[in-house]
C-alpha cells in the first residue's frame, strides 16, 4: 500500500503540480476584460436576470448586449466571493492545468509513451500561456480538450459510450463562452471526414457503419443542445458577428495575425513544421481526419493569435497520432541515428536504475516545490499589486472616488473593464473590452477621439465629456491642455485625469492646480 502510494508521483505528476503551483503564483490578476466580468457576475447574482441591454456604459445605454458568457461570470463572482483573488487564481490555474493533463492523458493513449507525450504537452504549455487569464476562454480550451479525447478515442480505439457525453457538455459550453463554436466545428468536421473515409473505403463494416450513424446522431444532438442559451438560435450569428468586426482585426490585438517575433509565435511556427515532418516520414498515410483538421486549426492560427492555444490543443492528439507511426529516431538520417544509438547505450551503460529512490526523490522535490511556493507567494502577490497598479489606472481612480468626480467620463478603451469594477453603478464609462456591443462605428469613432486624428474634436464635444481619465503624454491630453477648456487635476507616473473648467468642478480644479 505505501509502496503504492509512494509510486503516485511520478515525473509527469510531479511535473504537472509545479506549473500548477507556478500558475497559482505567477498568473496576476490584470487582465482588463476580468473586471467587468466580475462585476457582471455580480450584478447577475444581485438582480437574479440577464440584463437585456448595457448597463455599463453612458455611450451604448439601451443597446442590445448579448451577454454570452453568463454563466462564467457568475461562477466567477461565486468563488470571489467566497474566497477573493485566491480563489480566481485557483479556478484560473486548474482550468489551465486540467487543459495540459488531459492533452498529455490523449496524446499518451495514442501514442503509448507517457514521457514523449509529456514533453509534447509541455509545447502546448508554452502556447496556452498566453492565454492563461481569468477568463471564459479558459472553458473553451478545457471542453475542447475533452471532446478531443473522445473524438479521438472513437477514431482510434472504437470507443463510442464517451460520445453520448458531448450534448451535455455543449449545453454548458454555449453559456460560459463563444468559443462553443469552436467545438461545433471540430465535431461537425471530424463527423464529415470520418463518413468520407469510410465510404471512400472499399471495406465497409457494418460495425463502423453502425458507429457513425451513432456519431452523427450525436453530432445532430450537440447541434441541438447548443440552443440551450437564453438567446437560443440568434446565439449562433454571434460568433460570426464577432469575427467579422473590423474592430477585432485592426484594433485588438489577439485577433491580429503572429508576426512571429515572440517566442510563443515561433514556437507555434516550429510545431505547424513539426506536424507536416512527422506526417511525411509516418508509415500509414494520414487520412482525411488526420490531415483536415489540423489544418483548419492552424489557419485558424494564422489569422488570429488568440486561435493558436486553439490550434495546439487541436493538434496535440494528431502530432501524437502521427508519432506513433513513426518514432523521432526513425526520422533522422541513419548516420545521425547510429550516433544517437551509441551515444544512448554508453550513458544507459553507466547509469543506475533508482527504484523506488526515483519516486521518494519526487516526493523531496515536491516538498521543495511546496515550501518554496509557500515563501515566495506572499512576495509575488506583492509584484502582482504593482503589475495592477502599472497596467491600470488605480490611483487615478482612487483620485476619482475620493473628489466624488461625476460625469460624463472619456476613458482609455483597456481601462474600461477596471473602471467598471470600481465605479459602477454611480459612473458609467465611454468604452470597455466589449466591443461586439459597440460595434465598429463607436470604436473607430473612440479611436479617432483618443489619437487626436482630424475629427476629434467634433466627436469630442458631440459626446459632452466632463472629464477625461487617459495614459499620461497621449496626444488628447496635449489638445485639450491646449485647447484651454480642461484643466489637469491629477497626475502620477501612468495617468491623468482632466477635468472641464466650468462651475460644477471649480472646487475640485482648484484643490489641484497643476
Amino acid at each position: 500500500m505505501i509502496k503504492n502510494t509512494l509510486q503516485l508521483l511520478d515525473f509527469r505528476r510531479l511535473g504537472f503540480v509545479a506549473i500548477f503551483l507556478s500558475l497559482l503564483t505567477l498568473t496576476p490578476l490584470i487582465d482588463p476584460d476580468y473586471f467587468w466580468h466580475l462585476r457582471t457576475g455580480q450584478y447577475l447574482f444581485e438582480q437574479g436576470a440577464l440584463p437585456a441591454s448595457d448597463i455599463f456604459s453612458y455611450t451604448r445605454s439601451g443597446t442590445p448586449w448579448v451577454l454570452h458568457e453568463w454563466l462564467f461570470e457568475l461562477l466567477l463572482y461565486g468563488i470571489y466571493s467566497l474566497l477573493g483573488g485566491f480563489g480566481i487564481s485557483l479556478l484560473v490555474s486548474v482550468l489551465a492545468t486540467a487543459t495540459l493533463v488531459i492533452s498529455c492523458s490523449t496524446a499518451n493513449k495514442i501514442l503509448g509513451k507517457p514521457y514523449t507525450a509529456f514533453f509534447l504537452t509541455l509545447t502546448g504549455f508554452i502556447l496556452l500561456k498566453a492565454g492563461i487569464a481569468p477568463r471564459p476562454q479558459l472553458v473553451t480550451f478545457l471542453l475542447l480538450a475533452v471532446f478531443l479525447r473522445v473524438l479521438t478515442g472513437f477514431k482510434y480505439f472504437g470507443e463510442t459510450r464517451g460520445l453520448r457525453v458531448l450534448p451535455v457538455l455543449m449545453a454548458v459550453w454555449v453559456n460560459f463562452h463563444a468559443g462553443y463554436a469552436i467545438g461545433l466545428a471540430l465535431l461537425l468536421l471530424f463527423t464529415a471526414c470520418e463518413w468520407v473515409i469510410f465510404l471512400a473505403s472499399d471495406d465497409r463494416p457494418a460495425t463502423q457503419r453502425r458507429n457513425l450513424q451513432w456519431l452523427s446522431l450525436v453530432a445532430a444532438a450537440t447541434v441541438l443542445a447548443s440552443l440551450a442559451n437564453p438567446y437560443f438560435i440568434g446565439h449562433w450569428l454571434y460568433p460570426f458577428q464577432v469575427m467579422d468586426m473590423e474592430a477585432s482585426r485592426s484594433y485588438i490585438s489577439e485577433w491580429r495575425s503572429p508576426g512571429f517575433h515572440n517566442l510563443r509565435d515561433r514556437v507555434y511556427l516550429a510545431l505547424v513544421f513539426a506536424f507536416f515532418i512527422a506526417t511525411i516520414y509516418r508509415k500509414r498515410k494520414a487520412d482525411l481526419s488526420e490531415l483536415a483538421i489540423p489544418l483548419c486549426f492552424f489557419m485558424m492560427g494564422f489569422v488570429a493569435v488568440r486561435h493558436i492555444t486553439v490550434a495546439a490543443i487541436t493538434t496535440l492528439p494528431f502530432m501524437a497520432a502521427a508519432l506513433a507511426q513513426q518514432p523521432l529516431t526513425q526520422m533522422m538520417p541513419a548516420r545521425w541515428r547510429q550516433g544517437f544509438f551509441s551515444w544512448y547505450s554508453g550513458r544507459a551503460r553507466k547509469g543506475q536504475d533508482m527504484g523506488d529512490k526515483e519516486y521518494l526523490l519526487n516526493w523531496l522535490l515536491l516538498a521543495f516545490i511546496l515550501a518554496g511556493f509557500l515563501l515566495y507567494y506572499p512576495i509575488q502577490q506583492a509584484r502582482n499589486t504593482e503589475a495592477l497598479e502599472k497596467t491600470m489606472p488605480v490611483a487615478a481612480t482612487e483620485f476619482i472616488l475620493r473628489e466624488g468626480i461625476r460625469g460624463r467620463m472619456f476613458n482609455a478603451y483597456h481601462y474600461g473593464g477596471y473602471l467598471i469594477y470600481r465605479l459602477y453603478p454611480a459612473q458609467p464609462v465611454f468604452i470597455d473590452g466589449r466591443a461586439d456591443m459597440y460595434g465598429d462605428a463607436f470604436v473607430r469613432e473612440y479611436m479617432e477621439i483618443s489619437g487626436g486624428l482630424e475629427n476629434w474634436e467634433s466627436l469630442f464635444n458631440q459626446y459632452r465629456i466632463d472629464y477625461v481619465l487617459i495614459p499620461r503624454g497621449g496626444p488628447l491630453q496635449q489638445l485639450l491642455v491646449g485647447r484651454g477648456d480642461f484643466k489637469l487635476v491629477y497626475e502620477d507616473k501612468e495617468n491623468v485625469v482632466l477635468l472641464r473648467n466650468n462651475e460644477k468642478y471649480a472646487a475640485i480644479i482648484a484643490r489641484h492646480p497643476h
